[in-house]
């Protein structure tokens, strides 16, 4: 079990209306941690999600080396597909899905370069590349974003700064053979677009402007509304909600707020909220129902209600990132999974399976007489809260009791927190198996050095207990091809 990055509080939250006090019971828990491999804090970038005709969950990221697909429902990594990773600063890679196919694009060039397609219907056994198509006739591979109208299946891709080429249109009336429709756009470029059903909302870069299209005639783009955002820094995403009278957009600069736009009039489009969380920069925002779900770099994921615009609440967040500030930690969040399911990437290859509980009807989910408020373990029965380690995670749901592990990570899904899962025979810690730890067994056996820690990590033949033959093994293994330590320790 896991715990919540959540405090449940009366929160007050800056809007150009005031401020509002209003309680909040949700709480966000970390249900599972994925580890890809990354290049120094650069590697993870945006994910999504998908559900399978079966009911079963499905969740995908954008790694280091290409697209990792993860089944949610058992908390398990399937498949890893190649991306390019060349000639990119960082290994950006966007993610839609269409129907039982993923479409992916990077701004990288080399291995299955382009727009590619990603076959998800042999899940959970596997997925299968299709292929990869250029984003434009022309030759052009990259690209930064893209979105999917897929209640008329068309995707819009993010272009190159040059005019009538900033936003292409693609019908994917035969999903593995999509067709190239029409290119249009501004010189200046975009950044990036959220369609639905045949309306798409575009986040105009330095322009600085979020413009609105009807897009009912594919060739012949109608341009329905436009705001231009005062005192803009880079004007990155937006996001509408749910009954389209609203829109939310973010600015990816240090110090410009989220902002929360009335667009029921769109020749008259109203700012009345905003906020920003304690990185003071944020990502990209996703709405659903009344809340929306912000990738806010190092302040995490955050979850806002905006039931009222002009005084938005912030009711849940989970922390990806140790230290406050700067654009590292949470690059991407999903919120549209059942159950509460929320996943969350980070920039250093974590990936995050989250879940989103309302407390509202239940104040004491596990009836151990401790508010879910306070408890530090929600949802198994620990009246006296023990928590040998204070890392703020009950005892009875600590993956790793002894040492603090407060995000409860479990890279290997074996149910020991990474904190106390170490490597069977590494006796010194060192995160290897080498010399050091036959010179560190042979003096704790036979000069009264120090014990490993637990004891059972020296147990390298599993024979319940630590003697020369343990020395002797590892010796083996290292010098002589032996077997590997023993799976079972410690």
């Amino acid at each position: 079990m896991s715990r919540a990055f959540i405090v449940v509080f009366f929160a007050a939250v800056l809007s150009l209306s005031g401020m509002e006090a209003r309680a909040s019971n949700y709480v966000l828990d970390s249900i599972a941690t994925f580890t890809y491999p990354s290049a120094g804090s650069l590697g993870g970038s945006d994910c999504w999600g998908w559900k399978a005709p079966d009911g079963k969950l499905y969740a995908i990221m954008g790694v280091r080396d290409g697209v990792a697909f993860v089944n949610v429902s058992n908390r398990a990594a399937v498949q890893m597909v190649d991306g390019p990773k060349n000639n990119c600063s960082a290994y950006w890679r966007d993610i839609k899905t269409y129907q039982h196919y993923a479409y992916v694009t990077s701004e990288c060039i080399g291995t299955n370069q382009g727009l590619m397609i990603i076959d998800m219907q042999y899940l959970p056994d596997s997925v299968h590349y299709v292929k990869s198509i250029n984003v434009h006739p022309s030759g052009d591979v990259t690209s930064h974003n893209l979105s999917i109208d897929t209640v008329n299946g068309y995707a819009y891709l993010e272009g190159r700064n040059q005019i009538n080429m900033s936003i292409h249109v693609w019908s994917l009336a035969d999903p593995e053979n999509p067709v190239h429709v029409h290119s249009f756009g501004n010189a200046d470029g975009i950044h990036d677009v959220l369609a639905t059903d045949d309306t798409i909302y575009v986040a105009d870069g330095w322009a600085p402007t979020v413009s609105i299209y009807n897009m009912a005639v594919k060739t012949s783009p109608q341009l329905i509304g436009q705001i231009t955002i005062p005192s803009a820094g880079y004007v990155h995403n937006v996001w509408p909600t749910d009954d389209r009278n609203y829109m939310v957009t973010t600015e990816e600069t240090q110090g410009k707020t989220i902002k929360i736009w009335d667009i029921q009039d769109l020749n008259n489009i109203q700012l009345v909220g905003q906020y920003i969380g304690n990185s003071n920069v944020a990502h990209n925002v996703h709405c659903w129902g009344n809340l929306v779900y912000t990738s806010h770099y190092a302040a995490g994921c955050e979850i806002h209600d905006i039931s009222n615009p002009a005084a938005p609440v912030s009711v849940a967040k989970f922390d990806t990132w140790p230290t406050t500030t700067g654009f590292d930690g949470c690059w991407g969040t999903f919120p549209f999974a059942d159950s509460g399911y929320v996943y969350a990437s980070n920039m250093n290859g974590k990936f995050y399976i989250l879940q989103l509980r309302d407390t509202t009807v239940v104040a004491d989910a596990d009836s151990d007489g401790v508010p879910n408020s306070t408890d530090n373990c929600r949802f198994t029965a620990n009246p006296g809260q023990e928590d040998l380690d204070g890392d703020l995670v009950g005892d009875v749901c600590d993956n790793c009791v002894s040492i603090p592990n407060p995000l409860q990570e479990d890279s290997d899904l074996n149910g020991i927190g990474d904190a106390c899962d170490q490597t069977c025979g590494d006796v010194d810690q060192s995160n290897t198996v080498t010399v050091s730890d036959v010179v560190y067994l042979i003096n704790f056996i036979f000069a009264g050095g120090p014990a490993p820690s637990p004891l059972s990590v020296g147990d390298v033949n599993c024979d319940s207990q630590v003697t020369v033959s343990d020395v002797v093994y590892i010796i083996n293994f290292i010098f002589a091809g032996g077997s590997v330590p023993c799976a079972l320790c410690p």
